[in-house]
């Protein structure tokens, strides 16, 4: 092993190679460097994209949301309340109900969701930090509401118009012909406007629990708790608790599990790329086939001297293997170099944006370096491998 690797080494920085030799290996090394450097910047990329939504989505979804198991909304108990207050990791509690509304102001109309809310919510999701105009929900004002920065322009709402309230329309249960008595009414007044993501900005109005409740006619029953789980607390564990305390009556979701569809799709387009990605290191290890069966070619006359001094076969066969690995090992080495150097220059100075106010994200991960790697040295030995089957000696073939 130690003698083909040394030959190996010795034919591959041989200042005897034609240049056609050192061209098509110039060119092998170069392919597998820019197939490895796309490799590390695109996971880097989606890793980054990955940890951003989860950071967009922290602002609207709770830590831990438990839903009732069976209809759309349940009445929780103060018992059941402290026990959960009670769970090791559970920082913060919220009550909440949500439904679809309709929305008049003056001559304008939007459909959103109404979301009610309870004095504790802003420890569970800091919506504070996202308004842009007014104040958030405040017990002061018990009918005011709070409303995302697409719902306010479609609208043209004005805050704190006392004369103008905003008219919620929310449909009475029951089946029949609709009329103007079939929907319950309630005014509001513009306390808020924020801003945190376009598909809730476009969606979402926030209210008062208690006059949300009042609206939809739930007396005191909710649709949701929405708890803050500790930062350093494991929340797979807290939401095993939370199970034993609540039974079978209820469901428990995690952050992860509430943005279940965005996460697969991220995921699917993640493999997707790298599978595409894998595809182009593919094509471009062909380079190193015909690298290493040119060398064969031009190495023909010292292989016939190597078998006469005793070396077999299988030997020979080694060389061109460890040839092919060392072309990998500098294509690899180019390419990992090149790519995390961009990746940081991305993340640190952030010269190509999504939009004019975010910067594509970067993240760096132990994950991503492995399977960069297992991807280019598989495909490298394997090409090198199949490539060194056939040795040329001299006129003869073997």
């Amino acid at each position: 092993m130690h003698i083909s690797f040394h030959i190996a080494r010795r034919y591959f920085f041989s200042r005897k190679n034609t240049n056609a030799v050192n061209i098509i290996t110039l060119i092998a090394i170069g392919g597998l460097s820019i197939a490895t450097m796309a490799l590390c910047v695109i996971l880097a990329i989606f890793s980054g994209l990955k940890d951003l939504n989860i950071n967009i989505y922290q602002s609207i979804n709770p830590d831990i949301k438990i839903l009732p198991s069976n209809g759309k909304d349940f009445y929780v108990k103060k018992e059941l309340l402290q026990k959960i207050r009670t769970v090791q990791g559970v920082e913060a509690l919220s009550q909440t109900i949500e439904e679809k509304v309709y929305l008049r102001y003056r001559d304008r109309d939007h459909l959103a969701y109404l979301k009610g809310v309870d004095t504790n919510y802003e420890h569970v999701i800091d919506l504070q930090k996202h308004i842009i105009l007014g104040n958030p929900i405040s017990s002061s004002y018990p009918d005011g509401i709070v409303a995302g920065i697409t719902v306010a322009q479609r609208l043209s709402l004005v805050l704190g118009d006392w004369q103008t309230p905003v008219k919620i329309f929310v449909p009475r249960p029951g089946k029949g012909q609709i009329t103007k008595v079939s929907f319950v009414q309630k005014d509001a007044i513009t306390t808020g406007i924020f801003n945190i993501l376009d598909e809730v900005n476009d969606r979402y109005v926030y209210g008062h629990l208690s006059f949300v409740q009042e609206l939809i006619d739930k007396g005191s029953n909710i649709y949701a708790l929405e708890l803050k789980v500790v930062s350093q607390a494991n929340i797979d564990i807290v939401k095993s608790a939370l199970i034993k305390i609540l039974g079978p009556g209820y469901i428990v979701k995690t952050r992860a599990e509430q943005q279940e569809t965005l996460s697969k799709v991220m995921n699917t387009e993640n493999f997707v790329i790298y599978l595409l990605l894998s595809l182009v290191t593919l094509i471009t290890a062909f380079n190193l086939i015909g690298a290493i069966i040119i060398l064969k070619l031009n190495k023909r006359e010292q292989n016939y001297t190597l078998c006469s001094l005793g070396l077999t076969i299988l030997q020979l066969k080694k060389i061109f293997i460890y040839t092919g690995l060392i072309i990998t090992l500098i294509g690899w080495g180019v390419g990992i170099l090149g790519g995390y150097t961009l990746a940081f220059i991305q993340y640190k100075y952030t010269w190509i944006n999504v939009n004019e106010t975010t910067a594509f994200p970067v993240k760096f991960t132990m994950n991503d370096f492995l399977l960069t790697t297992i991807t280019v040295w598989t495909i490298g030995l394997c090409t090198s491998y199949l490539s060194s089957q056939k040795i040329y000696l001299s006129s003869e073939q073997n």
